[in-house]
């Protein structure tokens, strides 16, 4: 179920303990804890604690409520990235109809974006924003100052984007670095130096936020010694436990919290919700499903690669039919897989939502207009280079080699 505050949309339970964080940080001022009117917690999960963090720090010093910061924030960060995508996406491509759908596709995310909200617009966010640029930079062979000003950049945002929803940046550094290792233009130290540089900038967002969690956590452990706290890091067998309740079945109701905690209290009762003990239950119940009824495991399994791919399929639409009829360049096409695969893991271990989904969607609608482009500038090249050889000059024409390498 969710409740929907704002225009973005937020899940319930998170608006929830946002109010109760924006409590205590108005309170004590200390941030990434929540107050629920008798204690202080840890709100959220460790690896999704950025809103927790940037809301409460944007909502109180401008003396807004939290639903206009609710707006102001994630609004801002779509509104933000859709423009500037817009913008590298034109200087990036050259024919009206690879602009014309890449447009299109840009402002589908941009309304799925507002209608799914919540964290889960990161995802797309920061591919729409990064993908175009990166590719028109190296299309335009950019010097390495430029290059290195942009991969500092990536890791930054990358790791920002990871503090509110996990993984969110890590497909966007994982597509610059595959373009970047496979140039075949740059050498070695120059990649090198670039995929490094990217990868530092990530780490510093994320350092910062684990000082911030060791601070939150020491405060709380100072003023209730005797209290107890799940510790940091994603609960991913809670996840894929309950992710297999995404065909009705006998074994698993729901895709619910509730789903897990009940079976993990069932086993173990007054086990604390996320804690080691109680990941290492939902760790030996997912195997004994799996064990016990393999073919229900296996259908669970290809039902969400089924629609992943369904969804895929829809969000590629021309692309592909482009690409099967004028491959481009193998490195681009490995990375954008990649990237598309990559960033539906989360899916298939949980559920395959759209809201999961938005970044592989955002690489591909990206995919269909790099592969259309290069479609219809490898069939004028032809038609050019059939018209040349008949005029008894055969020279290669120069636009022919269109696609970024």
């Amino acid at each position: 179920m969710e409740r929907p505050p704002t225009r973005v949309g937020i899940m319930t339970y998170r608006y929830v303990q946002l109010c109760e964080t924006l409590a205590a940080y108005s309170q004590t001022g200390i941030s990434l804890i929540a107050f629920d009117g008798s204690s202080y917690f840890q709100p959220g999960p460790s690896d999704d604690s950025g809103m927790f963090y940037y809301l409460p720090h944007l909502a109180r010093p401008l003396g807004i409520s939290l639903d206009r910061a609710i707006d102001l924030f994630y609004g801002g960060i779509a509104t933000i990235s859709f423009t500037s995508g817009l913008v590298g996406l034109l200087f990036l491509l050259r024919s009206f109809l690879a602009r014309l759908l890449g447009t299109i596709g840009f402002l589908v995310i941009f309304a799925l974006c507002f209608y799914k909200g919540d964290i889960y617009l990161i995802q797309s966010s920061i591919v729409i924003t990064v993908v175009p640029w990166f590719l028109y930079l190296v299309q335009r062979k950019a010097n390495p100052a430029t290059l290195l000003f942009f991969a500092i950049g990536v890791g930054l945002c990358s790791g920002v984007a990871n503090n509110i929803r996990a993984h969110a940046g890590t497909v966007v550094t994982i597509f610059v670095a595959l373009i970047t290792l496979l140039h075949t233009g740059w050498a070695r130290w120059q990649k090198l130096v670039l995929v490094g540089s990217m990868l530092l900038a990530l780490l510093l967002p994320i350092l910062h936020f684990r000082h911030l969690l060791a601070s939150r956590d020491a405060y709380l452990a100072a003023i209730q010694p005797n209290g107890t706290y799940p510790p940091r890091g994603r609960a991913y067998w809670h996840t894929i436990y309950i992710g297999f309740g995404f065909l009705t079945n006998p074994y698993v109701p729901a895709y619910l919290d509730q789903v897990a905690n009940k079976r993990a209290q069932s086993i173990s009762p007054g086990v604390l919700l996320y804690s080691t003990g109680y990941e290492r239950i939902l760790k030996g119940e997912t195997f004994a499903l799996v064990k016990q009824h393999p073919m229900f495991a296996l259908l669970t399994v290809s039902a969400k690669l089924g629609v992943i791919g369904a969804i895929l399929l829809v969000s590629t639409n021309v692309g592909l039919l482009a690409a099967a009829r004028y491959p481009k360049d193998w490195r681009l096409e490995t990375a954008f897989w990649v990237a598309m695969l990559f960033g539906s893991l989360s899916s298939i271990l949980a559920v395959p939502r759209v809201q999961y989904l938005l970044g592989s969607i955002a690489f591909a609608v990206m995919y269909t207009t790099i592969s259309v482009e290069h479609a219809l500038e490898r069939s004028w090249s032809r038609e050019v280079a059939r018209l040349i050889s008949v005029t008894g000059n055969s020279q290669k024409p120069l636009w022919a080699e269109s696609s970024p390498k």
